[in-house]
């Protein structure tokens, strides 16, 4: 009984541990869910702790399986395992439960506090879309714009912020019209774009660390995907833990790459409509010699993150400036020199229009934009 006792109370292996991490985290880099839950099982059974536990829920969570990773979480007081848990309550329609999860503490859902809500701007986008489901809008949009406030990555909260604004009591044309000139500016971006840079340089060796940016991420060192976790394009531990809206690795769920719809090429005929729309409203490439380059021409990006900004939103969309890119008013190497920060502006104008109803504007300036973004799926 004794040998027994001391059996169950010995430390793990180090060497069964560490293997078994990078197994998980191999299956989870090649998208192998299944097999992610059997290696996160063995990594609970060695070492169970909130580290391990989250991990497997984040397996369960991936393989679609929401409820059994909602339970593994219960009571993990993890950052990041009470944003996952909010995000499977959410999917599973638990709207309190999922308040509660990212809210630190009963008071706060109360006191309608949002400075300590789990896992930062995503968080607060998350908190809005409960708010949302909840029929409460007011509280949606506050989460929304104090989400921008921290992030200017956050365009999807950007575009629920810019439908719902509209509809509230009494919104004020023109402070609505410049949240998208004061939200996503070159400096924020570029602040922005540092500290997902520290938090991918800036891990330690411990199992659990925190992210500087975006929220809590989980790495252990030299795992596979933390620099692209805290740049974006990947999260929690080097895979989307997967907000309702996420994008970070694919779904399992989602089309082989050949299956998708293609952005930009499309059939001859799709063309050509597309070519004479442009042309009626002064779009990209709509004739002329003031035109922007085409799309097989060379670009030099090197040198943009050195770029400023050097105009407003204003002077790059509005009217009264001449031979811009087919027409739409902005400089003339303004589809070479554009920022980021000023192809988010002009979208945020652009959308914030459209869902006033103001038809002509919208296309006036979705008109403005290089050929190359006009061409996506998102405006076209």
């Amino acid at each position: 009984h004794r040998v027994g006792q001391a059996a169950m109370v010995r430390p793990p292996e180090p060497s069964f541990i560490a293997q078994a991490r990078a197994a998980l985290d191999f299956s989870l880099n090649n998208l192998m869910w299944k097999q992610a839950i059997f290696f996160a099982e063995r990594l609970v059974a060695e070492c169970r702790a909130e580290e391990t536990t989250y991990l497997l829920a984040l397996a369960y969570f991936h393989n679609q399986d929401h409820e059994r990773a909602r339970w593994h979480l219960q009571g993990n007081k993890l950052p990041e395992a009470r944003y996952l848990l909010a995000t499977c309550c959410f999917l599973l329609r638990r709207w309190e439960e999922a308040e509660d999860a990212l809210l630190p503490g009963p008071s706060m859902a109360s006191a309608g506090g949002l400075a300590d809500i789990v896992n930062g701007a995503a968080g607060l986008f998350l908190l809005g879309q409960i708010k949302e489901k909840q029929s409460k809008s007011d509280h949606a949009i506050e989460c929304y714009a104090k989400c921008l406030e921290l992030s200017p990555f956050m365009w999807e909260a950007y575009e629920r912020w810019s439908w719902l604004i509209l509809g509230s009591p009494s919104p004020s044309k023109s402070s609505t019209a410049s949240l998208a000139a004061s939200t996503f500016t070159d400096e924020r971006l570029a602040h922005s774009a540092a500290a997902a840079t520290t938090a991918a340089h800036g891990g330690t060796s411990s199992l659990a660390t925190a992210a500087a940016a975006g929220g809590a991420v989980l790495y252990s060192t030299g795992t596979p995907g933390a620099a692209q976790a805290a740049n974006g394009t990947l999260s929690r531990s080097g895979y989307d833990a997967g907000s309702p809206t996420a994008g970070g690795a694919r779904s399992q769920n989602a089309p082989p790459r050949n299956e998708r719809e293609p952005a930009v090429h499309g059939s001859r005929k799709d063309r050509r409509a597309a070519e004479q729309l442009r042309q009626g409203f002064g779009g990209p490439g709509g004739g002329g010699s003031g035109g922007g380059p085409g799309r097989g021409e060379a670009k030099d990006f090197g040198s943009l993150s050195s770029r400023r900004q050097g105009a407003s939103v204003g002077s790059s969309v509005g009217g009264g400036g001449s031979s811009g890119e087919g027409g739409g008013g902005g400089s003339a190497d303004s589809g070479a020199d554009l920022t980021l920060a000023q192809l988010l502006q002009k979208l945020g104008l652009a959308l914030h229009a459209l869902h006033d109803f103001r038809g002509g504007q919208t296309l006036q300036l979705l008109g403005s934009l290089p050929r190359r973004h006009y061409e996506t799926g998102y405006v076209l």
